[in-house]
C-alpha cells in the first residue's frame, strides 16, 4: 500500500523541496491522513538527511500538536463530555498525571491525539504541554530515525 507513497513523497519534495516533507508532517499531524512515522520512514529511505528529518518531524508534528491544543481548549464542553472510550481514558490519564501522560503519548505509539484533545480540553498550562510534547516527539523521532537506517544498512 505504501510503496506508491515513496515516488510521490520524492516528487513532492524535488518539486518544492523538503517544505513539502515538513507540510505533510505538519499537516498529517491535524488530518491523520498518512501516519507522521510513515512519512518519517519513507523519507529516511528515500536517503534524506537524519538530522534535517528529525528537526523538521519534531516542528511540524508539534506544531501539528498545538493547532489541535488550542483548539481543544476552546470547545471544551463538547471534548469532555464527548462518549468513547479512548477519549475517556486519554482525559483520565491527563487529570491523573499531567505533563507525564503528554510526553508519554507524544514518545509512545500510543494514540497521541486523544491525549492532545484531553490537554487542551483541560487547559492544561501550554509550555508545560509544548515542553512535554517537543521532548517526547523528538525522542521519538530520534530513535525512529536511527532504527530505519539501521534497518535500510542491514537490508542494502
Amino acid at each position: 500500500m505504501f510503496e506508491n507513497f515513496l515516488p510521490l513523497l520524492t516528487e513532492l519534495v524535488k518539486n518544492y523541496g523538503i517544505l513539502a516533507y515538513f507540510l505533510l508532517v505538519t499537516f498529517g499531524s491535524i488530518i491523520p491522513v498518512i501516519p507522521v512515522e510513515v512519512l518519517l520512514m519513507l523519507a529516511v529511505a528515500a536517503g534524506f538527511d537524519p538530522f534535517l528529518l528529525f528537526l523538521l518531524t519534531t516542528i511540524g508534528s508539534t506544531l501539528g500538536a498545538v493547532v489541535i491544543f488550542f483548539a481543544a481548549f476552546e470547545i471544551t464542553r463538547m471534548i469532555v463530555k464527548r462518549e468513547g472510550k479512548t477519549m475517556k481514558k486519554a482525559v483520565g490519564w491527563v487529570k491523573k498525571y499531567g505533563s507525564i501522560a503528554v510526553f508519554v503519548g507524544a514518545f509512545t505509539p500510543l494514540p497521541f491525539d486523544p491525549i492532545v484533545i484531553a490537554a487542551g480540553a483541560l487547559k492544561m498550562n501550554f509550555k508545560i504541554f509544548l515542553f512535554a510534547t517537543v521532548l517526547g516527539r523528538a525522542i521519538r523521532f530520534a530513535f525512529l530515525i536511527y532504527v530505519g537506517q539501521a534497518v535500510i544498512g542491514w537490508l542494502f
